[in-house]
């Protein structure tokens, strides 16, 4: 059967009311010397060459899926390649991540150590501070001891001199009382 490329009324003998046939529909074989006769049917040798027509364009058309079925499948290779190469690159970052946090631990640990370095250094500055008083402390000792010392020098060269000032005068008392003896 033959599609009709145009609507079409058709009355066969023995109807009382025609027949309406819609162009695109399939015309039944008993309407189509009429639908020929009116030009709602392709000539016959048309049909044919049109069917042929469609079948290559159908053909075509398959091939055009095929292909497109065939880059939608590439396509979807693509987006797992690149899916894949997402994840090794999160796992990457995770990696680089737990790189930067054990850095950073590294680095807290060295600032802790700086820290307590720089306590113990602190304590070392105000040992030799106590060290330095004490020295000082000493030395003032020292000071005092040699200003007694001078001192008591002075004393016993007082003394030396009283006592030499004593027998002088004991000697001129024995003198003057030896003499008078």
């Amino acid at each position: 059967m033959a599609k009709l490329i145009k609507d079409f009324k058709c009355i066969l003998l023995g109807q009382l009311y025609p027949t309406l046939l819609k162009a695109g529909e399939e015309c039944p074989p008993e309407h189509e010397q009429n639908a020929r006769k009116w030009g709602c049917l392709l000539p016959e040798g048309v049909a044919e060459v049109e069917a042929e027509a469609t079948k290559a364009e159908l053909e075509a058309v398959k091939a055009e899926a095929e292909a497109a079925k065939a880059e939608l499948e590439a396509a979807k290779a693509e987006a797992e390649a690149a899916k894949a190469e997402a994840e090794a690159a999160k796992a990457e970052a995770e990696a680089a991540k737990a790189e930067l946090e054990a850095a950073k631990a590294e680095a807290e640990a060295a600032k802790a150590e700086v820290e307590a370095a720089k306590a113990e250094a602190e304590a070392a500055k105000a040992e030799l501070e106590a060290v330095k008083a004490e020295a000082e402390a000493a030395k003032a000792e020292l000071e005092a001891a040699k200003a007694e010392a001078e001192a008591a020098k002075a004393e016993a060269e007082a003394a030396k001199a009283e006592a030499a000032k004593a027998e002088a005068a004991s000697k001129k008392d024995d003198k003057k009382n030896g003499g008078n003896k």
